[in-house]
């Protein structure tokens, strides 16, 4: 019998496995049957009773098993990989390869996935030499559909990484609304699936659903309280209509907390759990305003006072604000922010269209919220806090917000399958690039896109290796001999340039190898250090940073011929210059510098010999890049608080709309060629490898 590829996983019917890049993984019995059924017939438009009739066969089911098979299939390997065509049926749409293979085997593009070998790391017993100059440099749109591909851009196993895939976490025939997240992963949720409106809770993968409330009445709006105990909700069960209640965590111990004239709804914790906001229906016919009350009832305390509607508050987790939409200056709903004793209000949004549901990210660096500015149905987008760097992340149906508590991913309910449901997505997506046990960084593109030169000490030394995107295997180019790192490819394709200590003495050269020949000679001579090379667009000429003075932190930009000669001194500050970065246009080139007491990305115009400062924020920015078009730069910040890792951003190249990209840790972001995706370091799974990631749109 036929096995079937698809992306990265080995279907085998006649084994009755599944595997994702040579490891099996698992799926209930009549699901994997429904997957072999609609890979047989990949392509097509498959109806409910023909997909019933084909597996269940003789026994009598409901539509309701289907679904859950669906839905099962659809968390192992993808939302996007089967189609639903509402009222009718299914379709398989990942791309798919009959394999007459049936050995578990890998295919090549998925085999380097898969290699791992000893290696001693050098980091563990390194010299001063290699510690200064690693402290030195160091310091220095989601879519439901796969992204598609833009002409020209890259092919094979590159063309096939796609942004975050959404998970479906309930399967009800009854609407599903409300999510919340705790902190501890548990998701809550409003649903009539047993006739009105309770509440239910369930893990963050959807199984595990618990009914908390059972009560003739409408319980509505679920919020954790930030310490799990307490769980804070809206119902109509008591005399004065909808009202805020609260219960603990298992559903017991149910208590009214306001009893007020006139609805109560949305409640917010505050982040300390003494307080909750809410939204109230002030006066008949009028509107709404944002309330708060001590979780004891007392000091009712009126935050927002005007003639329209302000709904759907959310606490920021400082304490001082509190975020909600309104439609107080005329027409659609747009997202504000209010001090929390309501003295100060400012905008954050003015699209056209109505922007509701604001959500707080953990850190209180982002809002989430629902938005239909596109004029379809509403989506999900993402801000920075001050309003500005809004992106969508959920692309068909998405509204009702709610973040994961490690800020990574955002719970949001949609109605693509036809039945509003909740799903979650990460706001990242990443993958990995290199799996090893070395230590894998500074990779950068050639310059057609198809290959990767890399740093590793994987065979001991740190060397330049190159990765193939067709075969997958990683090559070592440079001799082993010495530590060589951080390599810079020519433009036409040919050469690499890359920083090393073979010259002994405790200096730092640069040198350049043939990649055909592996032909390797030096550029530069002399005390101090020369590192991280860029070459320029042109290949006129090549960007480093150096310490002439020999300080430990003395570096600045210079360029220099790519025989070495015409050395040209770019910046003369004091402190560190470096982590130089040429634009498309190789006008300007981006750097790192740590003028004010702070690491900032700043630009040089090479013709008119100024420096503009880019980012100004108490954060630690370095390693720019430059967007294939000029237009963006991303770069790696560690964030106010010097002691985490960093992560990636992306900026506007005049420094504008700063949005933030991983969620887990990055470093030395490139972006590739053909501007779709991002190639970067991170020790997210313990270990430094290499990962990739759809750039923004």
């Amino acid at each position: 019998m036929a096995t079937y590829r698809f992306d990265e996983f080995l279907l085998q019917p006649d084994e009755r496995r599944l595997l994702r890049n040579g490891v099996t993984v698992s799926l209930p019995p009549r699901a994997f049957d429904v997957l072999v059924f609609l890979v047989e017939h990949a392509g097509s438009l498959v109806a409910k009773n023909e997909i019933l009739g084909g597996v269940w066969r003789d026994t009598a089911v409901e539509e309701a098993n289907l679904c859950v098979a669906i839905s099962a299939i659809r968390r192992v390997i993808g939302h996007d990989a089967v189609v639903t065509v509402p009222k009718y049926g299914y379709r398989f749409a990942a791309e798919l390869h009959r394999d007459s293979r049936a050995d578990g085997s890998p295919a090549p593009a998925l085999a380097a996935t898969l290699a791992s070998a000893a290696a001693p790391s050098i980091f563990s017993n390194s010299g001063l030499l290699l510690g200064l100059v690693v402290i030195a440099v160091s310091a220095a749109a989601f879519a439901f559909g796969r992204a598609a591909r833009k002409p020209g851009a890259t092919s094979g196993a590159f063309a096939e990484i796609s942004g975050p895939r959404p998970y479906r976490l309930t399967i009800s025939v009854e609407p599903e609304a409300n999510p919340a997240w705790a902190a501890n992963g548990r998701i809550l949720f409003a649903s009539t699936r047993h006739g009105n409106s309770e509440i239910y809770a369930a893990s963050s993968d959807g199984t595990g659903v618990r009914r908390l409330t059972s009560h003739p009445a409408h319980d509505q709006d679920p919020t954790w309280s930030h310490d799990g105990r307490t769980i804070a909700f809206a119902s109509d069960r008591g005399a004065n209509g909808l009202q805020i209640y609260l219960m603990d965590a298992d559903g017991s111990h149910i208590r009214p907390l306001t009893a007020l004239p006139r609805s109560c709804v949305q409640p917010a914790w505050s982040p300390d759990d003494t307080r909750i906001a809410f939204q109230r229906n002030d006066e008949p016919d009028v509107g709404q305003d944002i309330y708060t009350v001590g979780i004891d009832g007392s000091k009712l305390s009126r935050v927002t006072s005007h003639r329209m509607s302000d709904v759907s508050p959310d606490w920021a987790p400082e304490g001082r604000l509190i975020a909600f939409a309104s439609n107080r200056d005329g027409g659609d709903f747009d997202i504000y922010v209010a001090d929390a004793d309501g003295r100060q209000v400012a905008r954050l949004t003015s699209e056209k269209g109505a922007d509701d549901h604001p959500a707080w990210s953990p850190d209180g660096s982002q809002i989430a919220f629902e938005s239909n500015r596109t004029g379809a149905a509403p989506d999900v987008y993402v801000m920075n806090a001050d309003g500005s760097g809004a992106r969508r992340i959920t692309i068909g149906s998405g509204s009702e917000p709610a973040w994961s508590g490690d800020g990574s991913e955002v719970a949001f309910v949609s109605t693509r399958e036809g039945n509003p449901e909740i799903f979650r997505v990460a706001l990242e997506g990443s993958t990995n690039f290199t799996t090893h046990i070395a230590r894998d960084e500074f990779g950068v593109w050639s310059p057609d896109g198809r290959s990767v030169a890399f740093t590793s000490n994987r065979d001991g030394k740190l060397a330049v290796y190159l990765k193939q995107e067709t075969s997958g295997a990683a090559t070592r180019i440079t001799d082993g001999v010495a530590n060589d790192w951080f390599p810079s490819w020519s433009p036409d394709g040919r050469s690499i340039v890359f920083q090393s200590d073979r010259a002994g003495n405790g200096f730092l050269d640069l040198y350049v190898i043939d990649v055909a020949t592996r032909r390797t000679r030096r550029l530069t001579s002399g005390h101090g250090i020369k590192a991280s090379p860029a070459w320029s667009p042109d290949g006129r000429r090549i960007a480093f940073q150096g310490n002439p003075g020999e300080g430990p932190y003395d570096f600045h930009i210079f360029t220099m011929a790519p025989d070495g000669s015409d050395i040209r001194r770019l910046t003369a500050e004091s402190g560190f210059e470096g982590d130089p970065a040429w634009s498309p246009d190789g006008l300007r080139i981006a750097f790192t510098a740590n003028r004010d007491g702070q690491f900032d990305i700043f630009v040089f115009e090479i013709a008119r010999r100024i420096t503009h400062r880019l980012t100004t924020s108490p954060a630690q920015d370095v390693n720019p890049w430059w967007s294939s078009d000029g237009r963006q730069i991303v770069f790696a910040s560690a964030g106010a608080e010097r002691h985490l890792p960093h992560d990636l951003y992306v900026m506007a190249a005049d420094g504008g709309d700063r949005v933030r990209l991983t969620t887990h840790s990055g470093q030395w972001p490139r972006w590739s060629p053909d501007g779709r995706l991002i190639l970067f370091a991170s020790e997210r799974q313990g270990n430094q490898d290499l990962y990739l990631l759809v750039a923004p749109r």
